[in-house]
């Protein structure tokens, strides 16, 4: 068995949404002790107009991972950080992006007070 003092795993929920519908939940579960941190974003499945499925990165609320679960999976198996915030949406808009992103925090950070 690895050390987890020496080997570390980020897991990523916004990745194993947006490539794959990754059951995320078990993911972090089954990392257990080797979970060292977390990617926090978040994708949403589309269609184009030639009914193409896409899944473009969008704020936290807005995606297809559920942060409130989200935060009580990582209540449930004691995990309190880091989390790694990667906000890919908004790329073009450094001002809109930064709003974004103050509102994304927010949001994120509600989902764990008083707990």
């Amino acid at each position: 068995e690895t050390n987890p003092e020496y080997f570390g795993i980020m897991a990523d929920t916004g990745n194993q949404c947006h490539e794959g519908m990754d059951n995320w939940q078990q993911s972090l579960s089954l990392l257990g002790k080797h979970l060292a941190a977390i990617g926090i974003k978040n994708a949403r499945q589309t269609f184009d107009e030639n009914n193409v499925c896409r899944r473009p990165w969008v704020p936290l609320p807005e995606g297809e991972v559920y942060f409130p679960a989200f935060a009580d999976v990582c209540q449930n198996i004691g995990f309190e950080g880091p989390f790694i915030f990667m906000p890919f949406y908004h790329q073009d808009d450094a001002a809109l992006l930064k709003k974004s992103l103050i509102a994304e925090i927010a949001y994120f950070q509600s989902l764990f007070a008083g707990n």
